[in-house]
Formats: structure tokens, C-alpha cells, sequence
């Protein structure tokens, strides 16, 4: 197996596979390999073999020669085994070469779908523009341009408070508030395009709603202060 060795510690041998070398950085147990031959043609045993056992030819895997260790003792915990196995994912692996020379190359794995754009498929821009107004109709439930309006109102009275609640009505919702179900879908002009206008005209409805009950519990407090003066005299 080709690689680029970075460092070899007294228990690993950290490498880069030599056809990724800005992958991740590997590391294998120093007992798991049996050989490293460098450029240059020199070798380096670093596992010695047993006796009698064939080196294995360039690019065979093998496992460790290390010595089996002694059982361990009944009342000693026995540490859970660390696999020794890289995984990699399918899609990071365009070719695997197997030992005896042959090789595959793994096709590209199939992308993932969008889900939520999917439900936009099949669709023209009218039909997505209904849907996004139709979305803006159930989901956007801004509270803060009724309270806003209500609260100017109550300050300033009806008269004066006609010009920032206009104001309020015709600022459009900002992308962060439009409580969109399925925030992708807004990538789609069509269908930003719809849910943004219902949510504006929501928006607008809500304000002149809370300029509306601004305006009558502004007028009922002052009549009833008149009624109470009146009486008083």
C-alpha cells in the first residue's frame, strides 16, 4: 500500500494515504505492520516475522504478528477491543485495489434529495406562489406589529398615532421573522416570492387590528374619566 509516513512513535505509524494527501491522518498500531520500504529502496522490518513465515509482497495486508498476551486474571476487568478497522464512506472511495492486483472502481453514491424541495417539483411559479402564501397564512403569527400599534396609539392618541402605525404596516417582515415551516423553500423565488407577500399583508392587518383596540380602549379611558369628573361635580 502506497502511503506518505509522517511519523513513526514507539506504538504508532501515522501516515497519509499517498493518492489523498491532504486527507485525514491515519494511524495504525506499530505491531500491524510488518515492513516499510521507502523510496529510496531501503526497508525497515518493524514487526519481526516468526520463524519460518513468508514477507508478504507489496500491497498485501496483513494482521499482527504481535505474541498473544496471557489471560487475564478471573477478578481483573478485561478492557473493551478497539477495532482495528478503518471505515471510510462509500462516496470518499473512487477505486479499492485488492490484493491479488485487481481492482474496482465504486460508482458515485446517488445525492440525497432534498426533501423539502422536492415538494416543490412538479409545480409552475404560480401554483409555488400559492403555496408559499398559503404556508404564510398558517405559520406567520407575529404578535409584535399588533402591540406595537396598540402601544403607540394608547401614547399618543388616534390622531398622532395613524403615521407610525402606517409605517408599521408597510415595513416589510424581515427574513428572520417570517416563521417559513420549511426555511429551504425560500431559496425558490416563486415561492419566497408569495410567502413573503401574505406575511406582509398580515403584517399590515395585525397593526391597523392593534391601532383599532388602540383606539378604543384610548377612547373608552377618557370617557369614562369624563363620566367620573362629571358625576364628581
Amino acid at each position: 500500500m502506497l502511503v506518505k509516513v509522517l511519523e513513526i512513535t514507539p506504538e504508532l505509524v501515522k501516515y497519509h494515504r499517498f493518492d489523498n494527501p491532504d486527507g485525514p491522518l491515519i494511524s495504525v498500531r506499530k505491531a500491524e505492520v510488518i515492513r516499510l520500504k521507502y523510496a529510496n529502496g531501503k526497508q525497515e522490518i518493524l514487526t519481526p516475522l516468526a520463524p519460518g513465515a513468508a514477507l508478504p509482497t507489496p500491497g498485501q495486508l496483513g494482521t499482527a504478528l504481535a505474541p498473544t498476551p496471557p489471560p487475564p486474571a478471573a477478578d481483573s476487568a478485561t478492557p473493551a477491543e478497539q477495532p482495528d478497522t478503518l471505515r471510510l464512506p462509500v462516496n470518499s472511495v473512487f477505486l479499492v485495489r485488492y490484493a491479488n492486483g485487481t481492482h474496482a472502481v465504486l460508482p458515485p453514491a446517488a445525492p440525497v434529495r432534498d426533501t423539502a424541495q422536492s415538494s416543490l417539483l412538479g409545480l409552475n411559479a404560480e401554483q409555488r406562489r400559492q403555496l408559499g402564501a398559503q404556508h404564510a397564512r398558517r405559520y406567520y403569527h407575529q404578535s409584535g406589529p399588533f402591540w406595537g400599534a396598540f402601544a403607540l396609539v394608547v401614547a399618543i392618541s388616534p390622531i398622532y398615532g395613524v403615521v407610525p402605525t402606517t409605517c408599521i404596516s408597510l415595513k416589510h417582515v424581515a427574513g428572520r421573522n417570517l416563521m417559513a415551516p420549511q426555511p429551504q423553500l425560500l431559496h425558490d423565488p416563486a415561492y419566497a416570492s408569495g410567502y413573503q407577500r401574505q406575511a406582509n399583508r398580515r403584517k399590515a392587518g395585525r397593526a391597523w387590528a392593534g391601532y383599532s383596540v388602540g383606539s378604543a380602549a384610548y377612547l373608552a379611558f377618557f370617557a369614562f374619566l369624563a363620566i367620573t369628573l362629571t358625576g364628581g361635580l
